[in-house]
Formats: structure tokens, C-alpha cells, sequence
């Protein structure tokens, strides 16, 4: 049997998936609505983005993990050197296409909305949708699909669910604050630095995620990556809604602390 509380907690994964992504499009959407138009073909080029840097990703990770072998923490930092380029090639390709017949800040920062709207939606609301459909079935005892399936959903934690989620929040926004910083410095047509900028901070963010859960091992490591996840979030949400309230990018957190006091 699944415990009604875990089935909640599936549920509420997937609205609090939807209104992460809803509400800034809809903040946007009402700020640019009266200059601009074009907002939903730069979430969908976010979207289509990160799918097909997924895809990429994968058939990348299945050649290297086919080729090399017990390479340990090696093979890992490989994996996020690739998932850094890859992301930031798919950010910067959304951005240049949204910005052919206008140039929009607003439309290059929807390109992480959008972003960041694929990878929830394939790596916590499906999920959490179908574990939904299969728990009423185990639980109404019509379940016949793979035992393997069920074993998965009987295994999962409502914690896990939980951190699951707010990860995938923390990183929305990293990914979010990212997209503006880049719109922002291509629209000064610094592409150059864009690029090295962007990669530095997402391969950063990736690498000592990856380091603090390799070095401290147990409960002691999940707790270090989510203080860590969470000040960069912090930073990042910071960034943005300086943006949305000055209508400036600034790019140190710290500074905008500043000029708060």
C-alpha cells in the first residue's frame, strides 16, 4: 500500500512545479505585455532547449560511460563539464533566436523560464504523475504494470520527494537568473564574456554540489549540498528580483545587499 501522505506529496511536487514556472511568466508577462510581444516563443525555445541538450546529454553520457570505465570521480566532473556546455549552448541558442527581429531583456530572461519549465516537467512532474496514476492502482490492487515500477514507488521517500523538489526550485532559479545575465550581456553584445561568465558560474555550481556529496558522505552530505544550493539560490533570486524591481541587472548579490542598507 501507498500512504495517502506520499500520493500528497506527489500532488504537491507537481503545483508547486507549476506555480514556480507560472508565476514569473505571468510577472513578466504583465511588465512586457505593453512593449512587447513574443513571450511565449521564448519559453517555448527554453523548453525546446533543454530538450534537446537532454537528449545530447545522454547519448554523450551512455558513449563515455560505455568507453571509460572505473574512472570514479572522473568520469563525474566529465559529466558536468558536458551538462555545463550543453546548457549553456542551449541557453545561448534560445537567446539568439529570440532576439533576431527584437531585442527583449525580458524575452533572453523567459528563455530560462523556459529552460528550466523542461526540466521539471521531465524530471519531477512526470515522474510524480505517474507514480500518482500507479499508487491509486497498487493501492486499488489493479496494478499490472513492471514489479519494478512498484518497487520504485514502494522505496521512495515522501523526504525524498520533498528534497527533490525544493533542488529542482533552487536550480529554476539559478538557471533563471542565468538566462538574464547572459540576455543581458549579449544585448550589450559582450558574447565573449557571456559565454565564459556563464559557463564558470554553472560548472561551479555543479562541481561543488558534486564535491560536498563525494567528500561527505551520509545525511551530513545532503545537508551541506542543500545550504550550499540554498545560498546560491538565495543569490540568484536576489538577482532577479533586483532586475524586476530596478528594472538593472546587477551581477554581485552582495552589491545589491549594499545598496539595500
Amino acid at each position: 500500500m501507498i500512504s495517502m501522505g506520499k500520493i500528497i506529496s506527489m500532488i504537491f511536487c507537481v503545483v508547486i512545479c507549476v506555480a514556480v514556472i507560472a508565476i514569473p511568466s505571468l510577472m513578466i508577462k504583465k511588465r512586457s505585455s505593453k512593449l512587447e510581444t513574443g513571450l511565449l516563443g521564448a519559453l517555448c525555445y527554453g523548453f525546446l532547449g533543454y530538450v534537446w541538450q537532454y537528449i545530447f546529454f545522454i547519448f554523450f553520457a551512455t558513449f563515455v560511460m560505455g568507453t571509460l570505465k572505473n574512472t570514479g570521480v572522473f568520469l563525474q566532473i566529465l559529466m558536468t563539464l558536458a551538462s555545463t556546455a550543453l546548457t549553456i549552448l542551449s541557453l545561448f541558442w534560445g537567446i539568439y533566436l529570440t532576439n533576431q527581429k527584437q531585442r527583449s531583456l525580458y524575452r533572453s530572461a523567459a528563455i530560462g523560464i523556459g529552460f528550466s519549465c523542461g526540466k521539471m516537467a521531465i524530471e519531477l512532474i512526470y515522474s510524480n504523475l505517474y507514480r500518482v496514476y500507479f499508487a491509486f492502482q497498487i493501492n486499488g490492487g489493479t496494478f499490472q504494470a513492471d514489479p519494478e515500477i512498484k518497487a520504485s514507488i514502494l522505496s521512495t521517500s515522501t523526504t525524498t520527494i520533498y528534497l527533490d523538489t525544493y533542488r529542482c526550485v533552487l536550480m529554476f532559479f539559478v538557471v533563471f537568473a542565468l538566462a538574464l545575465i547572459m540576455g543581458h550581456l549579449y544585448l550589450k553584445e559582450d558574447v565573449k564574456k557571456m559565454s565564459i561568465l556563464a559557463g564558470i558560474l554553472y560548472e561551479v555550481v555543479t562541481l561543488v554540489n558534486l564535491l560536498l556529496g563525494s567528500v561527505i558522505p551520509g545525511i551530513a552530505g545532503t545537508i551541506v549540498q542543500l545550504v550550499f544550493l540554498t545560498a546560491v539560490g538565495a543569490a540568484a533570486a536576489m538577482i532577479l528580483w533586483n532586475w524586476f524591481r530596478t528594472g538593472k541587472v546587477v551581477l554581485n548579490p552582495l552589491e545589491i545587499m549594499r545598496k539595500e542598507k
